[in-house]
């Protein structure tokens, strides 16, 4: 199984920690920074195989002892584009919000949250940055850089 997300900076290599097969290819990033990835709160998404599917503050992660089989970390914690854990049955829910609607307006962090909390995850992490507002509307003059995306999630058996 092949894993690939989190948010990227030049290289590309994730800013934060990724797991993959149980190895960790880049260690937890707690230092402080620019731009979404480092928000507070910000996380990590992980399977593990005692505890299964779950995503945690990261510096709570920190202090968890956990050795997840996949992690990606993130931030912040519950905003537009996000994946979530169901904690009545360990459900991951991915979701994706319209973020500009034009009779109801842009979607709010709160509205956003509320919906994870209706779907019954307890926690949501973040897993976009701007570029899919860029490629599905972009601005005549937008500019693209190279290390500009979030999450990419890749799944391969």
């Amino acid at each position: 199984m092949r894993w690939n997300a989190g948010i990227y900076e030049r290289g590309p290599k994730p800013c934060g920690l990724t797991i993959c097969d149980s190895k960790e290819l880049v260690p937890l990033n707690l230092r402080p920074g620019e731009g979404n990835f480092y928000l507070k709160p910000n996380g990590i998404f992980y399977l593990d195989d005692q505890t299964g599917p779950g995503v945690m503050e990261a510096a709570e992660f920190a202090r968890s002892g956990l050795k997840p089989r996949l992690a990606t970390q993130s931030g912040p914690l519950m905003l537009r584009n996000g994946v979530g854990v169901r904690k009545s049955d360990g459900q991951i829910l991915f979701v994706m919000s319209d973020r500009d609607d034009s009779v109801k307006g842009r979607v709010t962090f709160h509205q956003f949250s509320r919906l994870f909390l209706h779907l019954g995850c307890q926690e949501a992490l973040f897993l976009d940055g701007d570029i899919s507002t860029m490629l599905v509307h972009p601005k005549p003059d937008a500019n693209f850089i190279s290390n500009t995306f979030a999450a990419m999630f890749f799944l391969a058996e």
